[in-house]
């Protein structure tokens, strides 16, 4: 048995935009359900230009603090757009932060997906994506029903890594969004973003997985009705390191419901010897 999911455009999506008039709103997401013990996220005390957040669990981080600042990008709706939306106030919400860490590599790679490109460079792809976005979904009233929420924050460090979190939303009409969360995992003596199969096996990797999301549908009473369910682990897989185990995470309808919000499985270090290479295990 597998959950199809919708088309979850947020992974390839490079960063958003602000509209000048608009707030940052709180994105409408469901609480994070974790398989093993709950997991908290050490967010960017906020106002509304700029957060800034502090390394968390230092006891597990090899590398320097990292001071990290976030800021607004504000995108201009199409003028025909604009104009109808105002008179109607019923614009449409798009909503995004940049990150800046002072190292350009992974602010690049964060902002707008690639370590080498241009800030310019960068804007100019965000704004076509977005333009493209509002022109689709326009409406028979002339305005858009189009809405976009991207956030991106300090998540933690472990060992030689910094990590971080991309909180996504889109809207393209319906009942409601589709959301989800990306993480990007630099290790910082090889300046690069790593991902899960440079990490772990992931052929050894998927059946402790698959354990993981049993104990999690028993503690749901779900676990008879998903038996079947199919764990799906490749290179793109959103995962982090916590303190006492490896974290795969699994976006709405991936293995569950929409209701049920994001799933995190996380695999005891103690399990994952000649899995997980052994520079990225405690």
């Amino acid at each position: 048995m597998k959950f199809i999911a919708k088309p979850l455009v947020l992974a390839c999506i490079l960063a958003g935009g602000l509209t000048a008039c608009q707030e940052n709103k709180p994105m409408g997401r469901s609480v994070t359900n974790t398989a093993i013990s709950q997991q908290t996220t050490t967010e960017a005390p906020a106002d509304s230009k700029e957060a800034k957040a502090d390394n968390s669990e230092k006891s597990t981080c090899s590398t320097p603090p990292m001071a990290v600042t976030s800021s607004t990008y504000e995108y201009q709706l199409p003028p025909d757009i604009a104009k109808q939306c105002q008179k109607n106030n019923n614009c449409p919400e798009i909503d995004v932060s940049f990150i800046h860490t002072g190292q350009a590599w992974i602010d690049n790679t964060i902002n707008f997906g690639k370590p080498d490109i241009t800030h310019k460079a960068g804007i100019a792809r965000l704004k076509e994506h977005l333009d493209t976005g509002v022109e689709e979904y326009r409406t028979a009233d002339g305005t858009s029903d189009y809405g976009y929420d991207e956030r991106s924050e300090y998540h933690s460090c472990y060992k030689h890594l910094e990590q971080f979190v991309q909180h996504g939303y889109v809207y393209a009409g319906g009942a409601h969004g589709v959301y989800g969360d990306t993480y990007f995992i630099f290790d910082m003596k090889d300046k690069k973003r790593i991902t899960l199969n440079e990490v772990a096996d992931l052929a050894a990797l998927t059946p402790l997985a698959k354990a993981a999301y049993d104990d999690y549908n028993r503690t749901q009473d779900l676990y008879e009705a998903r038996q079947g369910t199919d764990i799906e682990l490749s290179e793109v897989r959103p995962f982090y390191f916590a303190p006492d185990g490896l974290v795969l995470v699994f976006n709405p309808y991936e293995l569950g419901t929409y209701a049920e919000g994001i799933i995190e499985l996380k695999i005891p270090y103690e399990k994952l010897s000649g899995v997980v290479d052994k520079k990225y295990l405690p």
